[in-house]
């Protein structure tokens, strides 16, 4: 057998083919070299470069040389993503909440200084600052705790201190207001129903 020959046929009825040669590298018994493996897990010579798939997806390429560009991807799969920029917290949920709380916290203040503890006026500002800070602006801050984790869960997350400081302030703020809130309704409760 010379160098570069397909090895031996193999035998058919039983038996396996002899080995040809020592550890690759080294020739064999009549000064050949065993036949490489292809990618495809098949050995022998036979076969264009390229031809078989490697099990990472994509096909080798041998040409162009260096800096010829990157193997096309195999059909069928997709394209490992490019790296993604880091992210931070939603910030449009979280200044929505602070909007509320603060709203709740000018009508809370301002409902006994244009009416008196027994006027509707009183009680609808106390009921509607109650509102904006125990439902709306709960709802926005649980609203804005489900994106932010969801963010930390899928991408590249830096935790920005100043959204966890605003978190804090606007959840404390908040329940002063209805606090505060709840103390003017029942209030009016107290002196315009008289229970």
């Amino acid at each position: 057998m010379t160098f570069g020959s397909p090895g031996p046929r193999p035998r058919f009825g039983g038996g396996n083919p002899a080995p040809q040669g020592g550890s690759f590298g080294q020739p064999g018994p009549a000064g050949s070299f065993p036949a490489p493996a292809q990618p495809g897990g098949t050995a022998g010579p036979t076969g264009s470069a390229g031809s078989a798939a490697p099990s990472g997806g994509t096909r080798p390429s041998f040409g162009g040389g260096f800096g010829a560009g990157a193997p096309e991807p195999m059909p069928g799969t997709q394209p490992t993503p490019a790296a993604t920029a880091p992210t931070k917290g939603p910030w449009a949920w979280l200044i929505g909440a602070g909007v509320a709380a603060i709203l709740g916290l000018i009508l809370v203040i301002l409902a006994p200084l244009v009416a008196s503890a027994t006027s509707t006026l009183f009680f609808t500002l106390g009921l509607c600052g109650w509102a904006l800070a125990g439902i709306v602006s709960f709802v926005l801050l649980g609203i804005y705790t489900l994106k932010n984790t969801q963010r930390q869960a899928e991408t590249f997350y830096i935790e920005d201190t100043t959204q966890t400081l605003l978190y804090r302030i606007i959840m404390g703020a908040s329940f002063i207001v209805v606090i505060g809130a709840a103390v003017e309704i029942a209030l009016f409760v107290g002196k315009a129903v008289g229970i």
